[in-house]
């Protein structure tokens, strides 16, 4: 099961019935261990970036420890996606309008210039990539 989350993915239900977005609250921790609780399938954090103001190292560490801390707690966390791997053009009208404005989201720029998220990515990589791929994938089978 893939799941995606942005501080923009929590919202609340006001007493008038008004939803409204309510900021990270519990954050992709609490929530994937009660989609994994529910559905008891492996899952993969398919997609996060730092679109609505949260400096992109500090969300990418902080996701980055989710990870680790439901894989500790025996979630079968297989995949983890920064997305997207460059900026994107128009992102802020939902691609519904054609104003040729970057969104600055990316591993990399639109020049191909690798961003300090996409370094930091990198070295996730090089740093978990063996430990990750041969950890909890008895798990995931079934």
């Amino acid at each position: 099961m893939g799941n995606d989350y942005y501080a923009s993915n929590e919202h609340s239900v006001e007493d008038n019935g008004e939803i409204k977005a309510s900021g990270e609250l519990f954050g992709y921790y609490v929530l994937t261990r009660e989609y994994h609780r529910r559905y008891e399938l492996p899952i993969m954090y398919t997609e996060t970036n730092n679109l609505f103001g949260v400096d992109a190292l500090h969300w990418l560490r902080k996701e980055w420890a989710n990870v680790r801390r439901l894989r500790e707690d025996g979630v079968p966390l297989i995949g983890f996606t920064w997305y997207s791997l460059t900026d994107q053009m128009d992102w802020d009208t939902g691609l519904q309008q054609d104003n040729w404005r970057v969104t600055p989201v990316g591993l990399f720029n639109l020049d191909r210039q690798m961003r300090p998220v996409g370094h930091r990515y990198k070295r996730l990589i090089a740093e978990w990539g063996n430990s990750l791929a041969s950890s909890h994938l008895g798990a995931c089978a079934r």
